[in-house]
């Protein structure tokens, strides 16, 4: 499982647009792997949110597969 370094959030100017803008990081709610940053216009009421990586999401549709009930 890797773990990811989680970073404040950090109002700033981007580059030439004279707007403040927020980093979102994106991480893996299975093994906490970092997945990516995306930036967000404040205010931003968490730094950090949930989704699922490949391997993970390739992990747990097999377990579902093999858990769901077939029908007739």
């Amino acid at each position: 499982m890797g773990h990811g370094t989680c970073r404040e959030y950090e109002p700033r100017q981007s580059a030439g647009a004279g707007e403040v803008v927020a980093t979102l990081q994106i991480v893996c709610a299975w093994c906490q792997q970092p997945l990516g940053w995306y930036r967000v216009p404040p205010p931003l009421a968490f730094t950090i949110s949930y989704g699922i990586c490949a391997r993970c999401y390739a992990e747990v549709s097999q377990e579902l597969v093999g858990s769901v009930p077939q029908l007739p």
